[in-house]
């Protein structure tokens, strides 16, 4: 059950009030109204070895039953406050364990815990039948991603050693990082940008070996890349000329990945902070709009363009090209060609006779920005997904002017 380690969110339960007493051996009062609070959050993290199972639970609202606890499988163990019972879990398949828990007032109830990639149900019976299921969404951060170098320690150490050059170049080197990551039925692909050196791209797959090369650092040998507990994961390498191995480890939140170098290749080791942006590369069709015409008509344009643009369903490719540049590829009714820009600055060009002046700001839900336009002004914000963007645009003072624009990956 290995696979379904992740962190959770209760989403729905019925029969709540009275699963949440069979839960905690007799909640009830103060403690119950705010577990039934619209406003608590109930999250769980699991973490399932062929052994047994850790798990912790934590009430927003609630803190006063928030626990974390460990237990072998097949085995009995009591526990106090707040469950204050006796309990036995054991593995009833591949993706489902069963607890019977004993209470000091004699009563039992078994909770029938099924997980599948999206969550988990945990369903509670007792001595008079069916008690009722809560449903739990799990809420890992994904892998999966684009991310920023923030910030690291002594990895400019740890660069001249591995790759064998000085403090300028290893500087150079470290002077703008970035990973992008993406995941196509279970087949990982990750690419490394630093500086201007070439990308650098490895495939893997979680829990397999895979070979690794790496001509900057003049690295070839063996990798593994595993999911080692709750938005954690291990890439291990051993080099196929000197043996030697190293160890980093992956720790994932909503906005950052921190990864450090827990056994190093040589001597020095590094932690990397990364900031996870949202993954706007890739090639977008568009799919759907809405109000472009009124956008359009609202800065002057002829009806013949505006028609060819609100029927038109073009492809655009974003691609990142490495030290914080991003090309952006289009042949529309607007615009054929190339754009170059980089986040958070000024960058112009043309389109239907039109000189524009534009900026764009890359971020964590997709990218913010605006142009200027003659003597329009025009604010825009997208909000990537993993299969779709959405990109609204409105000119300022012309609330009527406002415009949708649907991609799919």
């Amino acid at each position: 059950m290995e696979k379904y380690n992740g962190n959770y969110k209760l989403v729905c339960a019925d029969n709540k009030a009275e699963m949440l007493t069979a839960w905690y051996g007799g909640m009830s009062g103060k403690d119950l109204e705010a577990a039934l609070s619209p406003d608590n959050v109930l999250t769980t993290s699991v973490f399932c070895t062929s052994n047994g199972v850790k798990a912790s639970f934590e009430n927003s609202k609630v803190t006063s039953m928030n626990n974390t606890f460990e237990h072998v499988f097949g085995e009995e163990k009591a526990y106090g406050a707040p469950f204050n019972c006796k309990t036995v879990i054991t593995k009833c398949g591949d993706n489902c364990m069963k607890e019977v828990a004993t209470y000091g007032d004699g009563a039992v109830y078994t909770f029938t815990t099924t997980f599948s990639t999206q969550g988990y149900t945990v369903k509670t019976t007792g001595a008079n039948g069916y008690i009722g299921t809560a449903y739990f969404e799990r809420c890992d951060p994904c892998l999966a991603g684009f991310y920023v170098m923030e910030s690291h320690e002594n990895l400019d150490k740890m660069v001249m050693e591995d790759a064998g050059v000085s403090a300028s170049v290893a500087a150079e080197l470290l002077s703008h990082v970035a990973i992008r990551i993406t995941e196509n039925n279970g087949n990982w692909t990750m690419t490394d940008y630093m500086a201007d050196v070439a990308p650098r791209t490895i495939n893997f797959r979680l829990g397999e070996e895979s070979e690794y090369e790496d001509e900057v650092f003049k690295m070839k040998g063996t990798q593994l890349v595993c999911k080692t507990g709750p938005a954690t994961y291990s890439n291990i390498y051993k080099d196929a000329k000197t043996g030697k191995s190293s160890v980093w480890e992956a720790t994932l939140t909503d906005d950052l990945m921190v990864f450090k170098c827990t056994k190093p290749l040589n001597t020095q080791s590094g932690t990397v902070t990364y900031r996870r942006l949202a993954d706007i590369f890739g090639t977008w069709k568009v799919v759907a709009n809405a109000n472009i015409e009124g956008h359009m008509k609202a800065m002057g344009l002829p009806d013949s363009m505006i028609t060819t643009v609100v029927n038109e369903r073009p492809v655009s490719t974003t691609e990142y090209l490495g030290k914080g540049k991003i090309k952006t590829t289009a042949d529309t009714a607007l615009f054929k060609g190339d754009l170059i820009w980089r986040s958070g600055e000024e960058f112009d060009w043309e389109t239907a006779g039109f000189k524009i002046n534009e900026i764009v700001t890359h971020t964590r839900a997709g990218f913010v920005g605006a142009t200027k336009t003659g003597k329009f002004n025009t604010s825009f914000k997208a909000t990537v997904g993993k299969t779709f963007m959405v990109i609204e645009s409105t000119i300022d003072g012309m609330p009527n002017s406002k415009s949708t624009q649907i991609s799919v990956r």
